[in-house]
């Protein structure tokens, strides 16, 4: 949802469930996701044929009746949906990966500060690219600010970018729209080369609290590497997977603990 056109680059609330501008701009995103669709469905795919992940914070942004009749949605598992026949992936609402001087910049999760494959810091777009192309699948379109456009360059693929928003502006949803709706279109013919990734994939990546990096439990990472973290699998694929368990299980349980500590200090 933050690299969705209408929401501006620090507009970080807007993003979160709960908050009123949430709301008030919720339904750019849909608006934004349908866009895609609509221009999948001219290039001649059936609605069964499509699949869209919400895949946004609690996965539950968006409902089937605001989707066209047909269309598969679903709301986690969505790393393992790519297993299942996905033919090309559509990235829609990625944005500025950790470390980038905008408010809502992240990769996977506020509380890391550094994640890197090669050394290089890298957002979900890349991390996305190596994921579905270890399976052999490419990212035909990209719909996202102007840093998530910039990953895709870096990587030179043939991917067709849709920048919803730059330093300077975002253009109007409606405009965006139409633009993703005639790209989306091209995608679904245009002929983009998965990126490859060697065996074994590893990323390191590094948490913004050192209390975070001292208490990781040892199996939930390959290895340590001065002050950083390791993980490494045999694919890009394998290691989302693991990734997206292990590490996001031990942050949620360590932010749960936090939160729960700080209302019995409260009431003692």
């Amino acid at each position: 949802m933050e690299g969705i056109a209408g929401i501006g680059l620090n507009e970080f609330w807007a993003t979160v469930k709960g908050y009123p501008s949430y709301f008030l701009k919720r339904h750019f995103l849909v608006n934004q996701v349908n866009a895609a669709i609509r221009g999948a469905l001219k290039a001649g795919l059936k609605p069964a044929e499509i699949v869209v992940a919400d895949w946004h914070s609690t996965h539950h942004n968006f409902y089937e009746n605001q989707l066209p009749q047909g269309i598969i949605l679903i709301r986690d598992q969505e790393n393992k949906e790519l297993e299942n026949g996905i033919e090309q992936v559509f990235l829609v609402g990625f944005h500025a990966a950790a470390g980038t001087g905008v408010r809502y910049a992240h990769t996977f999760r506020y509380a890391i500060k550094t994640f890197m494959i090669g050394g290089k810091p890298i957002g979900e777009t890349t991390m996305w690219a190596y994921n579905a192309g270890s399976l052999g699948i490419p990212i035909t379109l990209l719909v996202g600010d102007c840093f998530a456009v910039r990953e895709v360059a870096s990587l030179k693929l043939e991917t067709i970018c849709v920048e919803t928003k730059n330093e300077k502006s975002t253009p109007s949803s409606l405009s965006i729209c139409q633009d993703i709706e005639f790209a989306a279109q091209q995608a679904v013919a245009k002929k983009v080369t998965p990126l490859f990734s060697a065996s074994p994939f590893s990323v390191t990546f590094s948490f913004k609290s050192s209390k975070l990096m001292r208490d990781i439990p040892s199996e939930y990472i390959t290895r340590r590497d001065g002050k950083f973290l390791v993980i490494e699998s045999k694919t890009a694929h394998q290691l989302y997977d693991v990734f997206r368990s292990q590490i996001y299980q031990y942050l949620d349980n360590k932010i749960l603990r936090y939160k729960l500590a700080r209302i019995f200090k409260k009431w003692l």
